[in-house]
């Protein structure tokens, strides 16, 4: 996973969208948590509480996904502006949520920006039903793991966006035969390797 987080790269133009959501940060499986007693059962943090990752999601309309979760420790702007800076041209048409840091953004880059206000105040200017569709796809596929430590999260999302990729990500024989084709990948080889290896 971490040969696949090293991803491609690719350029939003036309309709981009954008969505997000905040999930409960996470330490599952250390050993030593120096802020907190252990809680039994995996209780999480809620979302009240201050920490928190930002699960970021970027689509166009030619299949190019962006999925990317960091930490709340810069401002959402400094960390929208440090992953999408370059992948999101300056013709596109941006249309997101009505957080202010999408307009932030798009203000710094020079962005034609839409946004919808409400799922009620949706037309083709200010649509990010293709985002939200994919959000709660990530959401749902995050289920059957019952937890994932926060600094893994970027790894889980490469891994759920290469088995997107190959239509691997709906069925138990599409998952079997991509870990039987990465048994055969040597663990020195890069990641791109990695990226043009068969499927069988």
């Amino acid at each position: 996973m971490r040969a696949l987080k090293s991803r491609e790269k690719i350029s939003f133009d036309g309709d981009v969208e954008a969505d997000d959501t905040l999930v409960a940060y996470s330490e599952k499986g250390s050993r030593k948590i120096s802020d907190r007693n252990p809680k039994k059962n995996g209780t999480k943090y809620t979302q009240m509480e201050n920490k928190k990752v930002l699960l970021l999601v970027v689509v166009d309309h030619n299949n190019h996904l962006f999925l990317e979760a960091s930490s709340a420790k810069n401002t959402y702007v400094t960390s929208i502006c440090n992953s999408l800076g370059d992948l999101v041209s300056k013709e596109a048409k941006f249309c997101s949520n009505f957080k202010t840091f999408y307009k932030h953004f798009a203000k710094l880059k020079g962005i034609e920006h839409h946004f919808r206000v409400s799922l009620y105040h949706n037309t083709v200017e200010n649509n990010i039903d293709l985002a939200y569709g994919h959000r709660k796809a990530v959401e749902n596929w995050f289920y059957r793991f019952q937890g994932v430590a926060s600094k893994y999260l970027n790894n889980y999302l490469a891994l759920y966006n290469c088995l997107r990729k190959n239509n691997l990500d709906k069925t138990a024989i599409g998952v079997t035969n991509f870990l039987k084709a990465l048994s055969f990948v040597n663990i020195k080889e890069s990641y791109k390797s990695i990226r043009t290896l068969k499927l069988i």
